[in-house]
């Protein structure tokens, strides 16, 4: 490419600029245009020449640019190219030259070209010869030899087919004398030749084939062709078939070589050449000679003596064919000789013949020029009689023949023939001493035996008819007149002769009738009856055994009906000749009955039954002629014509079989047996629409249509109700018929019918319909699964609901309208019928569907939309009773939901529809009314369950109250969701119990007001032990209700309210002196008092508070503190007012209440909650109520005192603090027991909390405290109680010890489980650090490697700095293979380091190279 691109590249510069100066040279002078033009021409040949191949692109573009532009060397520029071009296509098959100095060279190349055998090498030779000026046949002619030498049949026939007349014609001309020469060549004789040698034939006879479709015009050509055809067929059928190979030479020369492929298989054929015709004329004694030659060849013939012929001579027909040739040049003295010599060796061929196994039966017709015909139309057999017979044996019958042939021509080389004298035995005159007849009666008896034996009649009639007619005309012509031939002769002789004459007569008449009798059996059973053959031999015969022999061949045949008519035919012409009338007649009406068998035979149909049978039995035939799919109205007319039958009747059950097609068999009397054996089921059946018309064709021709329309009104009944085609056809020939009929509605049957085909059926057959097919013996039928039946539909009476029933949707509707209305059935049980299918087939399942998956509150779209199609169907029903009927027992076979409330009250809307109906009855008006009230109740408990249901409220105690309805709602506001709902309302959804309610009372008009003062008296003015419990635990939290469940109900139930009128409502509590909601109420206490104004307080806001209570905002918890004091106070039967017990002194108060009630548990708490309150801290009275409070047992209320006392120091004096700190923290263990409850595990948390907060730690027995909590599982609390111990020496050995025996990772577990909150002040994390400092110490990794706690270790070594921790454990964790968790706690040491000015580590650095920097941080530190 460099080298040519620096060739170029100059010559491409001139170009350019030589194009330059012609476009401007056009603009001034034309001359010095032209001149640069061929300049630029000569400079792009030059480029052309000097490029090395292949081109560049821009050499490629230059040279196609100048080749489109018109100028005086374009044609040059052209050749040039075209020569480039070929350069480059040599040089891709290795050539790099264009020197091809002749022909014969190109040649080579081409073929050298061809031999690469690539895809476009047939191409690229043709270019190669368009250059050079070579014709294109001589490549095709190479490329064909290639191809056949390759065996390509195929592809020579294709590439024959894409060449032109011309060009092809020329290529075989060619081909056809290559093939003559690959042929002659005998000189290599291997298989590969042969096989060679095959496929040169085979593909020249395709070729000559294809040849001549061209040369049909041509006569000369077209011999010349089929010459070579059949010279290439023969030599190709020898290869193939005998293995022979024969030359085009041999061909020609020898005779076998003309004979066709069917005459090879016949020895002999080719002898017809060994004796040469004769020059005409010749004289006398050439006659004579060739005559005396012929009977010394036939003993030779006969076998009498041994000569050497050449193998396969047929040498009767050889001597048959010298005596023909000698009849054509003999003298007429010896043409009487020559005839008899003819006759007599013609049969010797002929018996010769029957002495060969070569006759098949089948002769062969010239083969046709075209390619393409069938091979197997060259055949075609014998339609002449050929008689059948055993083989003779030509050893026994020829000498025989020629010994007959020798008596009825004999001959003497001595005795001379005078003119007008002859030798053969007819014609010869007597000679003395010379008895020609008897030497004849001998060979013929002789042979007539071995013919007769070996079944060859017609030679043994032949024989007889020659033989005695030459010998009756031997002694007839010496001896007509006794007296007269006495003259000349022996009397004796002549009346001897007459004698020998009349019994050979006798002999040969009685052989005759024989042999006729015989040959007439069998050409009347052969293949083809020849008539005119058979006729002869009847005439030989007495006309009543020849009758005997033809009724007998005609009884014996079985449906032949060809040989029937053929016989038939030869005994109507004898009749004719006979002058018998009735025989005639009878064989007329024979061949009648023969033609119609032969007519329907040909469609299928026997005619058996009724062959030769009366008129009254050729009726029969008609049930199977009309059942045939090829049976025509003009056959059947023709058919009635013929047999004088009823044709109204034959064309009636012909229409109605026709449309019934094979509905109706047995009904008109058709066997289906019969109808398998006669073929009736042949052909294609007619379409429907065919049937119909070719019916309705019918119909004019019938004299009267009633008896049609009666037989298809009775036989639509019994057709297959599915078969609407076959019904339609029958109704619109009924209705073509017009004829009036009662048993069939016909304009309602069509409309029906129109309906039924424009519908599909959606359900499966029903018992109804399979029980009809049964009851009228039809047969189940496919179409059952997509047809309505027809039949059942048009008895309304019967079977038209359990039908249409099933059929019943939202699709089929309008069409089953349609039917129902044009069979006039009542539409309102249509409409309830759909409406029943629509709720069990489409709403029911959706329903069912939509509460599996909790969803009832919830209706979809869908099921709406069925809702309000089943409402428009029910709308439609005129009946109101059925009307309510329908829809109430659809609401009750609905489930319980929206959709059933909704249908409940649609059924309330059509009941009061029902009640305003005018003139109604009084039964139906009472039946209506009682009919709502059960539909009220119903509407009610079903819409009170849909709004239980709404919101997740039905549960079977809740379902069971549906129709209590007022017990319902307070169920309702003590559903556990209300306590839920006040302790966490931010926490999970609740259920609207307001909504609920309010919907609940409005369905059954409750009166809520009645149940909400039942329900505030009821969870307010609490009585019974109960409440006094809840006295007990009241002041934990003066404002918090949560311990309390009623009065969170009661806060609950007024937030259904506003908030001012629930707030005076229970102000209204605070004053009364009775409960002012009933009339019946309790007296309020300060026990009631104070739970109202405590859910007050939760209900109103300060402001509210204010204006209702007339107190500060800042003093309500204080007042509210003081009615619970009043209360408890009230209990203790110490009457007390709000005024005075805010005047009273409370320390002198909370004394003598010690004095009086110390022994009350509750009266005990009293004094300490008033103490508490109001800073009364007397060591004296808290001592006493230590003591009882400890000894009430009150641990409880004195865990909770004692965390507050704690901070009271004046009471620490007191002797009982101590005391009762140690009994509440020991306490607890008294009852623990495994496993811990969780009531126990928050009671000992509360132990362990009281614990920190004692003042009195060194007065503990710590130690056994902390046995106390790891005797309850807790090993946790029990360190963390080691670690209260003062003593620094003996807290370590006490948690060495313990730390060794205990289970670490369930302490570090128990920490992060029980130790989150904030009052333990530290302790877990001293805990985690003492516990991981130990496992560091110790070495007891494996305890939290690979657990949920490493996290926990590896920070608290990482963050201790220790490096040799941090080394050690990163060792133990790769010895055990944990890299991952090695490298985590690697890269958090180094963070670690990092802030503490270390070395920065990027966040995506590898766990190998985070090792290896720790590793060179050991290093450092090591070094």
């Amino acid at each position: 490419m460099k080298t040519q691109t620096r060739a170029s590249c100059p010559m491409l510069s001139l170009c350019v600029l030589l194009e330059r100066e012609v476009l401007a040279a056009n603009h001034t002078q034309p001359g010095p245009a032209a001149k640069a033009q061929e300049l630029v021409v000569d400079a792009v040949m030059e480029i052309m020449y000097k490029s090395v191949v292949p081109w560049s692109k821009a050499v490629e573009q230059l040279v196609q640019q100048h080749l489109e532009k018109k100028h005086p060397k374009q044609n040059l520029l052209k050749e040039s190219y075209q020569l480039m071009e070929i350069k480059k296509l040599l040089r891709g098959y290795g050539s790099r030259t264009l020197n091809l100095s002749s022909n014969c060279l190109i040649v080579t190349l081409a073929r050298y070209i061809l031999k690469q055998d690539l895809p476009n090498s047939l191409e690229d030779a043709l270019k190669l010869a368009q250059a050079y000026k070579l014709p294109p046949s001589q490549i095709y002619f190479l490329y064909f030899t290639q191809l056949i030498g390759q065996a390509k049949r195929e592809a020579c026939e294709m590439l024959l087919k894409q060449l032109p007349a011309t060009e092809a014609e020329c290529v075989i001309e060619r081909l056809a004398t290559w093939a003559r020469l690959e042929l002659q060549d005998k000189a290599h004789v291997s298989e590969e030749h042969k096989r060679h040698q095959i496929v040169v034939s085979q593909v020249m006879v395709d070729i000559m084939k294809f040849l001549q479709r061209f040369q049909k015009d041509h006569a000369f050509k077209s011999i010349e062709c089929e010459n070579n055809l059949k010279m290439f067929e023969a030599i190709a059928h020898l290869q193939e078939d005998f293995d022979i190979f024969l030359t085009p030479e041999d061909y020609a020369t020898r005779p076998c070589g003309r004979s066709s492929r069917s005459s090879t298989s016949r020895r002999g054929e080719g002898s017809k050449d060994l004796q040469r015709a004769l020059p005409a004329p010749l004289q006398r004694q050439h006659g004579e000679g060739a005559l005396q030659r012929c009977p010394e060849a036939v003993p030779d013939a006969g076998g009498e003596r041994a000569h050497d012929h050449p193998e396969g001579l047929n040498l009767p027909a050889v001597v048959h064919d010298l005596a023909c040739q000698a009849s054509t040049i003999c003298h007429q003295d010896l043409l009487l000789d020559c005839v008899e010599l003819c006759k007599s060796t013609r049969a010797a061929v002929d018996v010769y013949r029957q002495c060969q196994i070569d006759d098949y039966g089948f002769t062969t017709k010239d083969s046709s020029l075209e390619a393409d015909r069938d091979p197997y139309t060259e055949w075609s057999f014998q339609d002449i009689f050929n008689e059948d017979g055993i083989v003779l044996d030509p050893v026994s019958v020829l000498p025989v023949q020629y010994e007959i042939t020798t008596a009825l021509l004999p001959s003497s080389s001595d005795s001379k023939l005078y003119p007008l004298d002859c030798s053969c035995l007819s014609s010869c005159s007597y000679v003395e001493d010379m008895d020609f007849l008897k030497p004849l009666l001998g060979p013929v008896a002789v042979m007539l035996q071995s013919l007769q034996e070996c079944s060859q009649l017609e030679l043994a009639l032949r024989l007889l008819v020659n033989s005695f007619s030459s010998g009756l005309q031997h002694v007839t012509s010496n001896n007509m007149d006794l007296a007269l031939s006495s003259q000349l002769h022996d009397r004796s002789r002549l009346l001897r002769d007459r004698e020998c004459v009349h019994e050979f007569g006798k002999t040969t008449l009685a052989a005759v009738k024989a042999v006729a009798i015989a040959l007439l059996q069998k050409v009347l059973n052969w293949r083809v009856v020849d008539c005119d053959l058979a006729i002869g031999y009847c005439t030989l015969l007495p006309k009543k055994d020849v009758l005997e022999i033809l009724w007998k061949v005609i009884n014996n045949t079985w449906q032949n009906y060809d040989k029937i008519l053929a016989v038939a035919m030869v005994g109507a012409h004898l009749c004719s000749l006979y002058k018998e009338e009735q025989q005639r007649q009878n064989f007329l009406s024979l061949i009648t009955d023969a033609e119609w068998g032969i007519k329907l035979g040909q469609l299928g149909i026997s005619m058996q039954s009724v062959f030769r049978q009366c008129q009254e039995v050729k009726k029969n035939l008609i049930p199977t002629l009309v059942k045939s799919r090829k049976m025509t109205p003009e056959l059947i007319l023709q058919y009635c014509s013929t047999f004088d039958l009823d044709s109204d009747a034959a064309l009636n059950l012909y229409i109605t079989t026709l449309l019934l097609q094979q509905e109706l068999d047995e009904d008109l009397g058709g066997d289906e047996g019969g109808m398998a054996d006669t073929g009736v089921s042949q052909g294609e059946s007619l379409g429907h629409t065919d049937a119909l018309e070719r019916a309705l064709q019918i119909i004019p021709r019938l004299h009267s249509t009633n008896e049609l329309v009666i037989g298809l009104s009775a036989a639509i009944l019994k057709l297959s109700p599915y078969n609407y085609e076959i019904i339609e056809g029958v109704l619109k020939i009924i209705q073509t018929a017009d004829e009036k009929i009662t048993s069939l509605p016909l304009e309602q049957a069509l409309g029906l019918l129109q309906h039924l085909k424009s519908y599909k059926r959606i359900s499966p057959p029903t018992e109804q319909e399979n029980s009809y097919l049964l009851e009228n013996s039809l047969e189940p039928t496919p179409l059952a699964n997509t047809r309505l039946p027809f039949h059942l539909l048009l008895q309304t009476n019967r079977y038209f609901w359990k039908i249409i029933s099933p059929e019943l949707s939202e699709e089929t509707f309008p069409t089953l309208l349609l039917i129902s209305k044009l069979m006039t059935v009542s539409l309102d049980k249509l409409y309830m019928s759909v409406v029943y299918h629509v709720v069990e087939k489409s709403l029911k399942p959706l329903l069912l569907e939509q509460a599996r998956r909790g969803r009832c509150h919830d209706p979809s779209k869908e099921i709406g939309k069925y809702a309000k199609t089943i409402m428009d169907y029910v709308l439609c029903i005129k009946n109101p009773e059925w009307a309510a009927a329908t829809a109430h027992k659809i609401a009750q076979e609905l489930p319980p939901g929206v959709e059933k409330t909704t249908s409940l009250k649609f059924c309330l809307a059509l009941g009061d529809k029902w009640l305003k109906v005018p003139n109604l009855e009084e039964e139906s008006r009472a039946k209506a009314e009682i009919f709502m009230e059960k539909l009220k109740l119903q509407y009610q408990r079903s819409a009170t369950e849909n709004a239980l249901r709404s919101c997740n409220l039905s549960s079977p105690e809740h379902q069971k109250l549906t129709g209590l309805p007022a017990r319902l709602i307070v169920t309702l506001f003590e559903h556990s969701s209300v306590e839920q709902r006040m302790r966490n309302p931010l926490g999970q959804e609740h259920p609207d119990i307001h909504a609920v309610v309010k919907e609940i009372a409005a369905i059954n008009n409750v009166d809520l007001t009645k149940v909400r003062d039942m329900l505030l008296e009821k969870w307010l003015c609490k009585t019974g032990p109960s409440a006094a419990a809840k006295e007990i635990n009241f002041q934990d939290c003066v404002t918090d209700i949560q311990e309390d469940p009623d009065l969170m109900r009661v806060v609950f139930l007024l937030q259904m309210y506003p908030t001012d009128f629930s707030a005076r409502l229970l102000c209204a509590l605070l004053t009364a002196e009775k409960w002012p909601l009933s009339r019946s109420g309790p007296r309020l206490t300060f026990f009631y008092r104070s739970r109202a104004l405590l859910c007050l307080v939760h209900i109103a806001d300060p402001p509210t508070l204010e204006a209702l209570l007339h107190i500060d905002r800042t003093k309500v918890q204080y007042h509210l503190k003081c009615h619970i004091y009043l209360s408890q106070l009230e209990a203790l039967n110490i009457p007390y007012t709000v005024e005075s017990f805010l005047s009273s002194p409370k320390e002198g108060m909370i004394k003598g209440l010690w004095k009086n009630h110390s022994h009350e548990p509750q009266a005990v708490r009293l004094v300490a909650d008033l103490s508490l309150e109001y800073q009364v801290f007397d060591p004296l009275l808290w001592n006493g109520v230590l003591q009882k409070l400890l000894g009430f047992s009150m641990i409880s209320y004195l865990q909770k005192l004692l965390e507050i006392l704690s901070s009271v120091p004046s009471v620490w004096q007191v002797s009982n603090f101590s005391r009762t700190w140690r009994s509440v923290i020991l306490a607890p263990f008294m009852s623990v027991s495994l496993p811990l409850s969780s009531e126990q595990l928050a009671t000992l948390y509360k132990t362990f909390v009281l614990l920190l907060k004692c003042p009195f730690l060194l007065n503990l027995d710590l130690i056994g405290i902390a046995k106390r909590f790891a005797q309850a599982g807790l090993p946790a609390f029990s360190l963390g109680s080691l670690l209260l111990i003062p003593c620094a020496q003996k807290k370590e050995q006490q948690i060495q010890c313990f730390l060794s025996s205990c289970n670490l990772l369930t302490v570090l577990e128990q920490v992060k489980e029980h130790m989150t909150t904030g009052e333990l002040a530290g302790v877990p994390s001293q805990i985690e650090e003492t516990v991981l400092t130990f496992v560091c110490q110790n070495g007891h990794y494996d305890k939290l490697v690979k657990s949920s706690l490493f996290p926990l270790l590896r920070q608290h070594v990482a963050s201790s700095g220790h490096h040799n921790q941090v080394k050690d454990l990163v060792d133990y964790l790769v010895s055990r293979n944990c890299e991952e968790d090695a490298s985590a706690l690697a890269r958090e040491f180094l963070r670690q380091k990092e802030l503490m000015g270390g070395k920065h580590i990027p966040h995506n650095t590898a766990a190998p190279d985070i090792l290896k920097e720790f590793l060179g941080k050991e290093n450092g530190f090591s070094g």
